[in-house]
């Protein structure tokens, strides 16, 4: 009887273990290089989603650049890891879709806001805000004055997932309604903090044009939404350059933003001479080793006439990131220490 027992426990902890092995291979390395060789994408789809459903807290700024990488490398491969979507679906639906659901259960579905908010507290870091007598978390309903860094990720993705038939029209619906509640006037006054060409109003504002771009019709304070974009690139064409020129990350948040903007606004071709050079400047303190370089710091940006790179703007005009890196030689620089 007591074998019986004995073999009986020490099988169901190999099973546990195994199963444990199982669920932690499903959720290791994300997000990985590649999914192509994914054996079972619909059980790591799955695992993926509940795991981030189930976190209460995760950041809406710099955590989300690592999933727009990801996206970046679908698109840049001809949309051919249909297997890496998935997981960018899991992503989406975890992080957000997940939460929204959360939150409307304790009544709090509209303090869900993907932006950034003009709202401020005592604290450096805004951990706690006051929506008249309601409180808002950080990383909990949103990101705070940084979180809008995260915007344009997430607007990308879902632009990515609902083109591709990725989403439901329940679901489409639904962001939709998440995206106007983030840009309603209680918890964004567009007046109010930086109005200048910084990283801060840059890295808020591209994700806000896409919104703006893809969901005008009905768009809380959409007036006020175009008149904010309008005025800080106004103040970057008249100055000639951005007034942030500090350190890494603050250069690709910057041109990330630039860009989100010029293509939603239909600047990409109109102002292409200034987008080109400004992008040219930014990234020209980005380059081999992951070395940062910039102004202030010890590590100054390397020339590129040593490097052999083109020291004329290109004649055709960019189409986003990828053609700006295109014009450059292989290595030089990175976006992102992330990829």
């Amino acid at each position: 009887m007591q074998t019986r027992q004995f073999l009986h426990a020490m099988g169901l902890s190999i099973l546990l273990a195994l199963t444990a092995l199982a669920q932690d291979e499903l959720l290791t390395g994300h997000p990985r290089e590649s999914y192509h060789d994914v054996a079972d994408i619909d059980a790591m789809e799955k695992a993926v989603r509940e795991h981030f459903a189930a976190m209460e807290r995760y950041s809406f700024s710099r955590s989300w650049w690592q999933w727009d990488r990801l996206r970046a490398r679908f698109v840049d491969h001809g949309r051919k890891d249909v297997n890496a979507l998935k997981i960018l679906r899991a992503v989406f639906r975890g992080l957000i879709m997940d939460r929204h659901i959360k939150l409307l259960a304790k009544g709090e579905g509209d303090l869900l806001y993907l932006f950034y908010t003009s709202l401020r507290s005592g604290e450096a870091k805004e951990f706690v805000l006051k929506v008249g007598d309601r409180t808002m978390l950080r990383d909990i309903h949103g990101g705070g004055y940084h979180g809008g860094w995260g915007g344009a990720s997430r607007m990308r993705l879902y632009r990515e997932l609902a083109e591709q038939g990725m989403l439901t029209e329940g679901e489409q619906a639904r962001f939709r309604e998440i995206v106007h509640h983030s840009l309603r006037s209680e918890i964004l006054d567009f007046h109010y903090r930086s109005q200048n060409a910084d990283n801060h109003t840059f890295g808020n504002a591209g994700g806000i044009a896409i919104a703006l771009q893809m969901f005008p019709e009905g768009m809380p304070q959409r007036v006020e939404t175009r008149a904010f974009i309008d005025r800080i690139w106004k103040h970057l064409t008249d100055f000639g350059d951005w007034t942030e020129w500090n350190y890494y990350p603050y250069g690709p948040i910057f041109l990330h933003g630039m860009l989100d903007i010029a293509e939603a606004t239909v600047r990409i071709e109109t102002e292409a001479e200034m987008i080109n050079t400004i992008a040219q400047r930014c990234l020209g303190w980005v380059h081999g080793g992951g070395v940062r370089g910039n102004p202030n710091s010890g590590a100054p940006g390397r020339s590129w006439a040593l490097l052999g790179a083109p020291t004329t703007l290109p004649s055709t005009p960019i189409r986003g990131m990828s053609a700006i890196m295109m014009s450059k030689p292989r290595g030089v620089m990175r976006t992102s220490g992330i990829d």
